[in-house]
């Protein structure tokens, strides 16, 4: 049984003056915060405790895990703007934190086509119910929207009131997990190979014709789906703990699909997006920012082959030298090692070159991650040429990105946050799982060899899914 510590609760009032263009009426929010009894965050993804779907599971490759649900404030698409402004009051006691989770399309242009209208161009919100997960312990974060001059007094209550709820709702939650089970697999379809194999082809040949002209096109990051068929609906917790379990190195990820119910809230639906990625856009903790150059691929046990290989060297520079200049815009103090060193994974390798630098005075993580992205790790470069070449075949085919290749996380009313490229990952509907690849192309690149890489690419999936070993 759980047991909320009412004196560890805490009341923080946040002001979030939103500004899609035009002022918009202050958004006042109080949160409380407990420590709970322990529990198996990612199973609860596969459940609606007190009625409220999942909104949101975040298990980083190290720091706290978070599993978010229901919504009190929901910023979307045009809402996403730099002009959005947050300052958080304390009340009495500790500060209870608040904080937006959600993410971003790779291309907002396009982000409503191929079936990704529910996530849209952007969308971050501050959950109803946080839970957190960190060295052992659970706390349990509830929000609630402050109503014209309510009291402390009457904000406190209601927030006690949603304590006892949660407690005893998550209680009986808790002890019915472990119940569901993986739909059978009833084939895959990965006939996007071909038309990639053509494609692959088709940008060497336009890299080889620019490679002379001043600014001309270096790179192109191409992708494609592979999808699998299922008996049944995948249930999140079970694929994010396999996922967690094969490769506690990456972060985990679920943001479920929504519907716009026309009260500033979004509920989830059985279609959800998630995935275990390798790779940060950008992290901001207490000011110190971190991110991750993570271009070229090899297989394991090659690690002495890829760093040697001048291919993988040129596309990795690309990403190093981009990322490099995106912080010098938002950062002092920028550090790097001197040449890339091996990110190791379960199937694979990858040049890896780690960021970190100081944050610049008013700056916050949404700044860094508008300036990063999209990176050459999952574009290309220069930026806008080599988008409109992937764009081009990619949609010929009837493929659109939607949020693969964005970016997930979270970002809190100080500007800190943590937001993940999204990678190794796919979309999961009640009787399918398209899941998403791709591979970073430069001069030289072989057809054959690109689609190979992203088959190995596919394989955390695939493992978690159990359809590893279906063609």
């Amino acid at each position: 049984m759980l047991a909320g510590r009412s004196s560890a609760g805490a009341m923080t009032e946040a002001t979030a003056a939103l500004r899609p263009g035009v002022d918009a009426e202050p958004l006042r929010v109080a949160t409380g915060r407990w420590r709970i009894g322990a529990l198996p965050l990612a199973s609860l993804m596969s459940q609606a405790p007190l009625g409220v779907a999942p909104g949101f599971y975040w298990r980083p490759s190290q720091g706290r895990v978070c599993a978010a649900f229901g919504g009190v404030v929901t910023l979307r698409d045009g809402r996403m703007a730099s002009s959005i402004r947050c300052e958080q009051r304390a009340g009495d006691g500790e500060a209870a934190p608040l904080r937006l989770f959600g993410g971003f399309a790779f291309d907002a242009a396009v982000a409503h086509e191929g079936g990704w209208g529910a996530w849209g161009g952007a969308r971050f919100v501050a959950p109803e119910v946080v839970l957190e997960e960190e060295g052992g312990a659970v706390w349990m974060t509830i929000a609630t929207r402050v109503m014209g001059e309510e009291s402390s007094a009457v904000v406190a209550a209601r927030l006690e009131a949603g304590r006892r709820r949660w407690v005893a709702a998550l209680g009986e939650a808790g002890s019915g997990v472990g119940v569901s089970e993986a739909p059978p697999v009833l084939g895959r379809d990965d006939g996007s190979g071909a038309w990639y194999r053509a494609g692959v082809a088709e940008v060497v040949e336009r890299l080889s014709a620019g490679s002379g002209d001043a600014g001309g096109l270096r790179k192109v990051v191409l992708a494609r789906p592979s999808r699998v068929a299922l008996g049944g609906p995948m249930p999140p917790g079970l694929l994010l703990e396999a996922l967690a379990a094969a490769e506690p190195q990456c972060t985990q990820f679920m943001v479920p699909a929504g519907q716009w119910s026309g009260r500033g809230r979004w509920w989830a639906s059985d279609t959800y997006f998630a995935g275990s990625t390798p790779e940060w856009l950008v992290r901001v903790e207490r000011g110190e920012v971190a991110v991750d150059a993570l271009a070229g691929t090899g297989a394991v046990g090659e690690g002495e082959a890829l760093l040697g290989s001048a291919k993988d060297r040129v596309e990795h520079a690309l990403v190093v030298d981009a990322i490099a200049g995106a912080l010098a815009r938002h950062c002092v103090g920028v550090e790097r090692p001197g040449g890339p060193g091996l990110k190791v994974l379960r199937d694979m390798l990858h040049l890896w070159t780690p960021f970190r630098a100081r944050l610049m005075a008013g700056q916050t993580v949404l700044d860094v991650a508008r300036s990063l992205h999209p990176t050459p790790a999952v574009c290309g470069h220069p930026t806008d040429a080599a988008r409109r070449v992937l764009t081009e075949i990619e949609r010929a085919h009837g493929f659109v990105r939607g949020w693969y290749t964005g970016a997930v996380g979270w970002f809190d009313l100080e500007g800190q946050g943590e937001l993940a490229v999204a990678l190794r990952c796919g979309r999961m509907s009640p009787m399918e799982a398209e899941l998403y690849v791709g591979a970073g192309l430069v001069g030289g690149s072989e057809p054959e060899a690109e689609v190979e890489e992203t088959r190995m690419k596919l394989r955390p999936m695939l493992r978690a899914l159990g359809a590893e070993g279906h063609r």
